[in-house]
């Protein structure tokens, strides 16, 4: 946190700032007030792919600030993106929520979502022997995400072996601090759910990098409109 001086000093004297450090582990807000967030940054994040039923089609969908062109580059090699498609965006406010608290526009209750962008992939386009597909996300006006990829889907048939994990029903935790780490991995005080031991035990399976597909049943959230456990 940066601060400026503004109290009575000489004249001759030069203008001076003071930095504060903040433990934010530490900091407990006790009262609730509306609270103006800040424009959202325009650089793609959370970006995420979906099965689209279609082994030629792989859905790309993806968060930002700006609902400028949804676009897609893509291609076999991460050094050479020759394909594109455009989608697009969508988004909602708090007048859309059915009830409070999640259309309160308050600190612990609405939180804007930003734009959520979707695009369909041909991958037909890309050679048939290309089992990894690259791409990144975003457009010139908002900026490009990193490079990333993701495996091509395979063709259905009586010969073709698929591994995915399912889960779901995920309740609710909070996450780790300083003094709960171990009971929020193992979960053994009985409270907040069961997010955080399935998804260290998800990460933990040792055939994770060779998993085709992940299978969610649904419940991904317990928030019940508040916007801070949802995020």
């Amino acid at each position: 946190i940066n601060a400026e001086y503004m109290g009575s000093q000489p004249a001759d004297a030069s203008p001076f700032s003071v930095t504060f450090a903040v433990d934010v582990t530490k900091v407990r807000i006790t009262s609730r007030f509306v609270l103006s967030v800040p424009v959202l940054s325009t650089v793609p994040t959370q970006i995420r792919i979906s099965l689209s039923g279609q082994t030629d089609k792989m859905i790309v969908m993806w968060t930002s600030g700006s609902n400028a062109a949804s676009t897609v580059e893509f291609g076999s090699d991460p050094s050479d993106l020759p394909f594109s498609a455009s989608g697009s965006s969508t988004t909602y406010s708090a007048s859309d929520m059915c009830a409070a608290p999640a259309n309160i526009s308050a600190q612990q209750a609405w939180i804007d979502p930003g734009y959520h962008h979707r695009v369909v992939l041909d991958l037909s386009a890309l050679p048939p022997s290309s089992s990894q597909v690259w791409y990144r996300v975003g457009s010139d006006a908002a900026g490009w995400s990193e490079i990333v990829s993701f495996k091509r889907p395979l063709p259905p048939g009586p010969r073709t072996k698929t591994r995915f994990v399912a889960f779901g029903d995920m309740g609710i935790d909070q996450g780790p601090t300083l003094d709960n780490v171990a009971r929020w991995r193992d979960k053994r005080d009985g409270d907040g759910g069961a997010s955080a031991p399935s998804i260290l035990r998800i990460l933990a399976l040792p055939t994770l990098p060779f998993l085709d597909a992940v299978l969610h049943f649904g419940d991904v959230s317990y928030a019940r409109g508040t916007g801070y456990i949802w995020e």
